[in-house]
C-alpha cells in the first residue's frame, strides 16, 4: 500500500503510526478491528486532546487496502469521521506580497513569484525546470512536483499550462539566465534544490526580518486563487490554473475570507470605518 502513496503522504502515515496507531492496533488481526475498536481509539485521542480524524483515517486506509488485496472480505460499517474544522483560505494582502517580492532575493524570490503569480505549490515550484518555461508563448508547463525529494506528477495527476504574468516573466528571465534546459529554476548558489524545510525557514526568516505576519508558503497560493476570484475570473478558470482536481476545492475562494469578515465587522457603529464613511 505505501508504494502507491506520494512520499509526503507516506511520511505523514508513518508519523501517525508512531504517534499511536501501532500502539493501539499493532497487536490485532485486521479482521479484529471494527467499530468498537474505532470508537475506543477516538475516545483515547479525545482524552489526549488530539483530533481523531487523521488517526482514524489512516486505520481505515489500511483496512480499505486489505479489502482491495483480498485479505478482508469487507470494510466494517464505521461511523463518519469527525468533521474537519473549516479553515478560511486566509492569504497575504497585496502589500504583503509586494514587500515579500521587494525584499526576497535569488531562489526564494523565484519561488515566491511562482506561487503568487502562477499558483504553484511548493513542490511544483521546486521541481520546475528551465524547459518548462516558454517565453515565446508566454506560458509555463507544470508537469512535475517534488514530494520530499522524489519527482512525482502534480497533485491533481495532470499537467497544466499557466500563462505568464508580466511580473513573473521578469523574475523568471533573470532566474533562468545561463542555465541549461533541464536545470531547475529554484536552486541555491551551489545548484542544489532547497529542501521543503529550507524553503519554509527562509520564507519565515524573511517575514520576520521585514515585520510581516509569518505566512506559510501555501498561503501564497491562496493569494493567487483569491485574487483571481476577486478580480472576476471564473471559478472553472481558477480551478484549471491552480490544478485543483475538484471544483469544490476552488469554490472555497468564492466565499468570505478572514479579511472579508474583519471588514464586515469594521462596518459596525463606533468603528473607525464607520466614522470615515460619507453621509
Amino acid at each position: 500500500m505505501p508504494v502507491r502513496c506520494r512520499p509526503n503522504t507516506r511520511e505523514r502515515y508513518e508519523a501517525l503510526f508512531r504517534q499511536g496507531v501501532m500502539a493501539e492496533f499493532g497487536h490485532l488481526r485486521l479482521d479484529a478491528i471494527g467499530v468498537r475498536q474505532d470508537r475506543a481509539y477516538a475516545a483515547k485521542l479525545a482524552i489526549r486532546r488530539i483530533h481523531a480524524r487523521n488517526h482514524l483515517s489512516v486505520v481505515r486506509t489500511v483496512l480499505r487496502a486489505a479489502v482491495e488485496f483480498g485479505v478482508l472480505d469487507a470494510l466494517p460499517a464505521f461511523p463518519p469521521l469527525p468533521r474537519q474544522s473549516k479553515k478560511l483560505p486566509d492569504a497575504p494582502s497585496d502589500g504583503d506580497v509586494t514587500a515579500l517580492l521587494a525584499n526576497a532575493v535569488g531562489w526564494l524570490r523565484s519561488g515566491i513569484a511562482l506561487s503568487v503569480f502562477a499558483g504553484l505549490r511548493m513542490g511544483e515550484a521546486r521541481a520546475l525546470e528551465v524547459c518548462d518555461v516558454d517565453f515565446k508563448r508566454d506560458r509555463l508547463l507544470v508537469r512535475h512536483a517534488l514530494s520530499l525529494d522524489e519527482v512525482v506528477p502534480p497533485k491533481s495527476g495532470h499537467e497544466r499550462v499557466v500563462p505568464l504574468a508580466p511580473e513573473l516573466r521578469t523574475v523568471l528571465e533573470e532566474a533562468v539566465r545561463l542555465k541549461l534546459p533541464h536545470a531547475r529554476i529554484v536552486v541555491n548558489e551551489r545548484g542544489e534544490t532547497p529542501s521543503r524545510q529550507r524553503v519554509l525557514s527562509a520564507l519565515k526568516g524573511l517575514e520576520r526580518k521585514i515585520g510581516l505576519r509569518e505566512w506559510s508558503f501555501h498561503s501564497l497560493r491562496h493569494y493567487f486563487c483569491s485574487t483571481l476570484i476577486r478580480r472576476g475570473a471564473s471559478v472553472e478558470a481558477v480551478r484549471l490554473l491552480a490544478g485543483h482536481s475538484k471544483l469544490d476545492v476552488t469554490q472555497r475562494y468564492v466565499h468570505a475570507t478572514a479579511d472579508d469578515l474583519r471588514a464586515a465587522i469594521a462596518r459596525l457603529p463606533g468603528n473607525e470605518w464607520e466614522t470615515r464613511r460619507p453621509l
